[in-house]
């Protein structure tokens, strides 16, 4: 089966990372038992300094977190899978 993003170029695996952070960030804030909650302390913090004043500030505050969350996530899985990729091509060529 092809895969519709060739994860071989960075321009791939970059839109991977992108499609995979938005929709983790929109299951989390329409879903919020999916992953656990932000801690209090953390997020009266965030809320500090963003600066955020209503109900809406904090939705969008939410959101920036969903993203920035997960696309460390998500960047650190494609880190480790290109690094496996690599020690088995590595290992391939040895044998």
């Amino acid at each position: 089966m092809a895969c519709l993003i060739p994860l071989s170029t960075e321009r791939g695996l970059l839109a991977l990372i992108f499609f995979a952070s938005l929709l983790t960030t929109w299951y989390w804030t329409n879903y919020p038992g999916f992953l656990p909650d932000v801690p209090e302390w953390l997020g009266l913090k965030l809320v500090q300094l963003y600066g955020a004043e209503n109900a809406e500030q904090i939705a969008d505050l939410e959101v920036i977190v969903g993203l920035v969350v997960s696309w460390i996530f998500y960047s650190a899985i494609a880190v480790i899978f290109l690094g496996i990729r690599r020690a088995v091509a590595k290992r391939d060529v040895n044998l």
